[in-house]
């Protein structure tokens, strides 16, 4: 198990990308808002790019979407965090720090 985390699916493969239902510590929590603190200074203020892109279907499902006129879109897969959270979008950073510094918290 990773520190800093307390687990209850017992096939869980220790990162945070899943919502597997796992729980944040505190420490985590504190450590995970500092991280970020530290680095909204590297986010611009201004948006850089393109945040949002069509992107091409990847399954027969999302083929049969787009010919019949749905588009498929999603985050610019070239971005780097830092330019995907620059301009307004850097709120949701600020806002994320804050939910981090209230302490322990589940993901799922």
């Amino acid at each position: 198990m990773a520190d800093g985390t307390t687990e209850t699916v017992e096939d869980w493969n220790g990162t945070y990308l899943s919502n597997n239902y796992q729980r944040v510590t505190d420490e985590d929590a504190a450590n995970i808002a500092e991280a970020l603190q530290r680095a909204l200074s590297d986010i611009p203020d201004f948006d850089t790019d393109e945040k949002w892109v069509e992107l091409p279907p990847s399954n027969p499902f999302e083929r049969m979407m787009l010919e019949q006129g749905f588009g498929m879109s999603g985050p610019n897969p070239s971005l780097s965090p830092v330019k995907f959270f620059s301009g307004e979008a850097k709120q949701r950073v600020k806002n994320f720090i804050v939910y981090c510094q209230a302490g322990e918290f589940c993901i799922g």
